[in-house]
């Protein structure tokens, strides 16, 4: 998914069913605007310069609680880094 600009509410699953842990990624790259005829000087704003903030983790109808979820802001950088993530789950037993 690529944003430029301002992002709307996105949504992503699995249905794997294994309990296995998950990471959303994120990078950026350096905003640059293009010289013109009123602005005659390129400028740029850094990735680290931006920071992205995910809001709110829901699960779907059906689907399994979001505990144990991370999703806190985090200073963008061109490298790949972790966004959203889940850990490992422990199935529950029932005896």
């Amino acid at each position: 998914m690529t944003l430029n600009g301002t992002s709307t509410q996105t949504s992503t699953g699995t249905a794997r069913g294994t309990g296995a842990a998950w990471t959303v990624s994120a990078s950026a790259a350096d905003f640059t605007s293009a010289a013109g005829t009123t602005e005659t000087v390129v400028r740029t704003i850094s990735a680290p310069n931006l920071t992205i903030t995910p809001g709110a983790v829901t699960a779907a109808a059906g689907a399994d609680v979001v505990t144990g979820i991370t999703a806190d802001p985090l200073v963008m950088y061109t490298s790949s880094q972790a966004l959203i993530s889940l850990p490992v789950r422990t199935k529950e037993r029932t005896t």
